[in-house]
């Protein structure tokens, strides 16, 4: 893994096979549009009811500040090719960050994008930054999301019941995994 980062500044991670790359409102084009547009994709996203548009997502992007918050476009090695992004979104007071992911071109879906990227994540997060915690928040109807951080070595803390609606208005459980550095550093040590 290579990274390449200052505070408030571009952050750059690469892995083997991906490069993660913050993102601008430059870097918006129709392709991540459409990803959002695409039922599939958003399925487990809880962002069927917000109209996406090049606008709109520039004004998402801008709201990142590459010190608290991240939003790193997930790109083949040597290709500049993006399929998806991933959001960090960090309290340094408590030392914990969320992540969240989106895999939008489905020819890498099941193909380890998830675990290889994550994975870098996670050390940056742990061994640069001395993080004390990490943790997503998945539905619990999201089997690949949930089976992807038990196998990562993340903990499922709670269940919050009901918490959000699915795009058919039906209430939705949402499990919170966590990870703790000292858990992270003792897999690296095996």
């Amino acid at each position: 893994m290579e990274v390449d980062w200052k505070h408030y500044k571009t952050l750059k991670i690469k892995t083997k096979d991906f490069s993660l790359l913050s993102l601008n409102e430059n870097d918006i084009t129709d392709l991540q549009v459409s990803w959002l547009k695409d039922k599939q994709v958003i399925r487990w996203l809880n962002s069927y009811y917000k109209k996406h548009t090049i606008q709109s997502l520039k004004e998402f992007v801008k709201k990142f500040d590459n010190y608290n918050s991240f939003h790193l476009g997930i790109f083949i090695n040597d290709k500049k090719i993006q399929i998806g992004n991933f959001s960090i979104l960090i309290d340094h007071f408590h030392k914990t960050a969320e992540i969240r992911v989106l895999v939008g071109n489905k020819d890498w879906w099941g193909k380890g994008v998830v675990l290889q990227c994550r994975e870098a994540i996670i050390d940056w997060l742990f061994l640069e930054l001395n993080l004390y915690k990490v943790y997503g928040s998945p539905l619990v109807k999201n089997i690949a999301a949930i089976f992807n951080y038990q196998k990562q070595g993340f903990e499922c803390e709670c269940i919050l019941k009901n918490h959000k609606l699915t795009e058919y208005k039906e209430r939705c459980d949402v499990a919170i995994f966590s990870l703790y550095r000292e858990d992270w550093i003792k897999r690296l040590k095996k």
